[in-house]
């Protein structure tokens, strides 16, 4: 099982979790993990969210 949370910034502190479909945190529910990001420098940050589709949440490790 694993915990994020929706970023509202780019952060390079935080790992990058992408969900294999869509959710919304109003709709919290079981889904697969497609990929986990490791901690990104600001600019790639920056695409992977301007890029992310909903349900990219980030994580501490």
């Amino acid at each position: 099982m694993t915990f994020g949370i929706v970023p509202s910034s780019p952060e390079t502190g935080y790992g990058y979790i992408e969900a294999s479909e869509p959710f919304t945190v109003e709709e919290l529910k079981d889904v697969l993990i497609k990929r986990f990001v490791e901690k990104l420098d600001q600019a790639t940050a920056e695409q992977f969210l301007s890029t992310a589709s909903p349900g990219t949440v980030t994580c501490s490790n």
